[in-house]
Order: structure tokens, then sequence, then C-alpha cells
């Protein structure tokens, strides 16, 4: 018998997310979608940025969920928030 190398499937990687909607980005900040709509609602989260019909936050740059939570997720009516 003559031994062949098995070759591992090649898996495409992720599409690149340059923003989250509201059910993904409540995940990812580790919270219930209900939870993240009352924090957008009561201005503790940075607002989204409406494309077409959908609400969505980007993720990086100084308005982005990273920055938001590198800087201590300060209140968007704060002045401080990104």
């Amino acid at each position: 018998m003559s031994a062949t190398a098995q070759v591992p499937p090649t898996i495409a990687p992720p599409p690149l997310r340059l923003a989250l909607g509201a059910r993904e980005a409540a995940e990812a900040c580790g919270v219930s979608l209900r939870s993240w709509r009352r924090l957008v609602a009561t201005g503790q989260i940075p607002p989204g940025l409406r494309i077409g019909g959908r609400i969505v936050w980007p993720l990086d740059g100084p308005r982005g969920l990273r920055a938001w939570l590198d800087g201590g997720c300060m209140p968007a009516d704060d002045g401080r928030a990104p």
C-alpha cells in the first residue's frame, strides 16, 4: 500500500464585516437583543448608521464599537463616547 498525504479541505475565510446589525452587535457585546435596543433607546450606546432601511454599528474607527468598548463604554449622550 502506498501512503498518500491527506490534504485538508480548503475553508474560505469569513466575509469581512465592517459593521454589525443590532443582533450581531448585541451578541458581540454579550447582551441580549432586547437589552441592546434598550441601551440604544436610552443613549447608552453610540447611535448606529442608517444604511438603506437597516441600522448598523461600525466595528472600527472613532465611532466604532471597538473604540466604544476600549473607551469604557461611556454613554453616547455623555459627550465622551466616540
